[in-house]
């Protein structure tokens, strides 16, 4: 009997975690994304240039066009220096908070930025699209940006493996019920991203079906190295742990952050 009612608890928990990673994925992405774009806008603002477009897609491009500017390569830089910087920021709030569901989010947000900005220089410098291809379009080089793009991402990993300590994934927790954990919390969102694009930007699926296919492998790899980094750290998370009431409202708020995003600035058609 005891061992039945551990099982169903452990099942339990396990759903709970994926809930809380889907949800927080959703929040964390999404802004992100638009830290960067902002990063961007703040650096057309340096330069003394003009914002004309400014567009946030939960699942598709996003994008800042500016007007009168006269250092294109600073502006281009501006999504994953200055926008990083941003996303990073609240870290330094929150640490002095200390509660769990808070202090996850931030976590997930940073460990976001740096993944994707760091995927979107390393990929877009070598397959030629985005700020990584424009880079090197204006003459940095391919490998400063592949490097950067790097160091990035494998700073990542370091938040992506402490905040598995609040969905309840510690040393004591098999690398099975962890990759169901974040691969089942993440690949949702990487299969609607790939939806939404064979629907609406089917001409450049090739690339969102690459991105979602490198969101899915990073998913698996951040459970491996989360799972290294957890045999050195003997303990407990139960006091980091997020409560399972917030399961639905991290949901929840999440795909209010999607809603939100589409009745501001709809579906358009990119100009890319």
């Amino acid at each position: 009997m005891e061992q039945a009612r551990n099982r169903i608890d452990t099942r339990k928990n396990t759903y709970n975690a994926i809930l809380v990673l889907f949800g927080g994925f959703m929040i964390a992405y999404n802004i992100s994304i638009a830290f960067h774009e902002l990063g961007h806008t703040i650096a057309v603002f340096i330069d003394g240039g003009q914002t004309q477009e400014f567009v946030l897609n939960p699942f598709s491009w996003s994008w800042n066009l500016g007007q009168d500017i006269s250092n294109l390569a600073f502006t281009a830089w501006g999504g994953v220096t200055i926008g990083l910087l941003l996303a990073l920021a609240p870290l330094l709030l929150v640490y002095k908070i200390r509660t769990a569901g808070l202090l996850f989010l931030c976590k997930l947000v940073a460990a976001c930025a740096l993944l994707i900005n760091g995927i979107y220089l390393l990929v877009g410098s070598l397959f030629d699209f985005g700020d990584g291809g424009e880079l090197v379009r204006l003459g940095t080089k391919p490998s400063i940006i592949i490097s950067i793009g790097i160091v990035y991402m494998l700073a990542s990993l370091a938040f992506w493996s402490s905040l598995q300590r609040h969905l309840g994934l510690n040393n004591s927790t098999p690398l099975r019920r962890r990759l169901f954990v974040i691969v089942g919390g993440i690949a949702p969102y990487m299969i609607l991203i790939f939806l939404y694009n064979l629907l609406h930007n089917s001409r450049q699926i090739l690339i969102w079906a690459g991105f979602a296919a490198i969101g899915v492998i990073a998913s698996l790899v951040v459970a491996v190295i989360g799972n290294l980094w957890d045999i050195y750290r003997t303990e407990k998370a139960d006091s980091e742990m997020i409560q399972q009431n917030y399961a639905y409202k991290i949901l929840v708020a999440g795909m209010l952050v999607i809603m939100l995003e589409f009745l501001i600035f709809g579906a358009p058609n990119n100009p890319f």
